[in-house]
């Protein structure tokens, strides 16, 4: 009982909390990030604004798609359903944003959704050779018991020597 009411409480006190923050934020005239992001699905949305971007936009690169939040995962797909060409790039290994709401599989949903193409960059050209076997023998056995399969995972070294310099 004590704890579903403190549950209870917490809960409330944080919508409290967010009813005041809206309210002081339409005081101001203040938007913050979120509040950006809500009114621009809500443009994409729009009839009038689709027909006009549909003329404008040829095409939607995304880079670390894997630090997408639902909210941008929205908007980029309302942006790709306008334009002619998109690509998106990610690497669910590397999602570090999960404090705003992001998530490997998400990116992985989307990647099931919205892809014509599963092409896998398997080749790392920026490492040393020692740490991209390393890394890749890691994770190849970390991310299958997350579900993703050894070759969406394991990377290869481009580089057949140490580069000069390194220490």
């Amino acid at each position: 009982d004590d704890l579903e009411h403190a549950t209870r409480l917490i809960f409330d006190i944080a919508g409290r909390a967010l009813a005041r923050y809206r309210d002081e934020k339409r005081r101001w005239g203040a938007l913050d990030f979120v509040d950006q992001e809500v009114e621009a699905l809500r443009l994409l949305r729009d009839p009038k604004v689709r027909e006009r971007l549909r003329e404008d936009i040829e095409l939607v690169l995304v880079d670390e798609l894997q630090d997408t939040s639902p909210i941008q995962v929205a908007i980029l797909s309302e942006l790709s359903s306008l334009a002619r060409h998109s690509l998106f790039v990610g690497d669910p290994k590397q999602a570090i944003y999960g404090f705003r709401g992001t998530d490997p599989r998400l990116m992985q949903a989307v990647v099931e959704q919205i892809t014509t193409s599963d092409d896998v960059l398997d080749v790392s050209w920026r490492s040393r050779p020692a740490l991209v076997a390393l890394t890749s023998a890691l994770f190849v056995h970390a991310f299958e018991r997350q579900g993703m399969k050894p070759e969406r995972v394991k990377v290869t070294a481009g580089l057949v020597d140490e580069p000069p310099g390194l220490g």
